[in-house]
């Protein structure tokens, strides 16, 4: 191999390579959604945020019921997640669990492997705890009958799984809308993978029929989901 550093595990998976940024857990926390979200169009509809300083963090969430991914915004460094449940489906007021991970700095510390890449970027900081998937799964696209319609998918390894929330306000029935607050579809992590609920409201559709109303616009698609273990996270 070229100059660098790699290490695999028994495997022979590569675990860590100085040319691959490792995602390293920046952020872990509760929140409950119990905010109305900004149209009040749906009041069943509530909502929570959080923010962290980064570079392109993603977010994953392990909760009792499914949560969609209502809208991402980035100030500067600053990015915010807005994360939505429908109260009339699974959700049980409890508090979910969220997870982001991101490019990680290194720490200063004096024990330990740190692993820098050729612009001294760290790669990898054994201090840090990581992204973990250990599936992906591909949901069908389509159009639910109603809003309590779901959708499992499962696999044989049973553990303690958190969902990444991927796709804001894009899924398996995304409609154009003016609004930020349409919130897609929602995932709920399983014991054995994932479960999609239909949480999504369609408000002032963009686009006209000719006669001052509103045409609405639905791209019927798949999206994946991504698993991944936060057992010792």
């Amino acid at each position: 191999m070229p100059a660098g550093f790699q290490a695999f595990n028994n495997g022979g998976v590569l675990q860590i390579d100085e040319n691959y940024v490792n995602l390293g857990l920046i952020a872990k926390g509760q929140l409950t959604p119990a905010t109305a979200t900004p149209d009040g169009y749906v009041p069943a509809f509530k909502m929570a945020e959080v923010s962290v300083t980064g570079v392109a963090p993603i977010i994953a969430v392990r909760a009792n019921y499914a949560v969609a991914l209502g809208d991402v915004r980035q100030s500067g460094s600053t990015w915010t997640f807005r994360l939505c449940v429908n109260t009339t489906t699974d959700w049980d007021g409890t508090a979910l669990t969220y997870y982001i991970f991101d490019q990680v700095p290194p720490v200063a510390h004096g024990i330990g492997l740190q692993v820098f890449r050729g612009d001294g970027v760290c790669t990898f900081d054994s201090n840090y705890k990581y992204f973990n998937p250990v599936a992906v799964f591909t949901l069908a696209g389509g159009q639910p009958l109603t809003l309590t319609d779901y959708n499992d998918y499962t696999m044989s390894q049973v553990g303690t799984y958190a969902v990444v929330l991927s796709m804001e306000r894009m899924g398996t029935h995304y409609a154009a809308s003016e609004l930020a607050i349409t919130c897609g579809d929602g995932l709920r992590a399983l014991p054995n993978g994932v479960r999609m609920r239909w949480t999504q409201v369609n408000v002032n559709a963009v686009g006209g029929d000719g006669d001052g109303g509103a045409t609405l616009f639905v791209d019927q698609r798949s999206r994946q989901a991504v698993l991944i273990d936060v057992a010792n996270i």
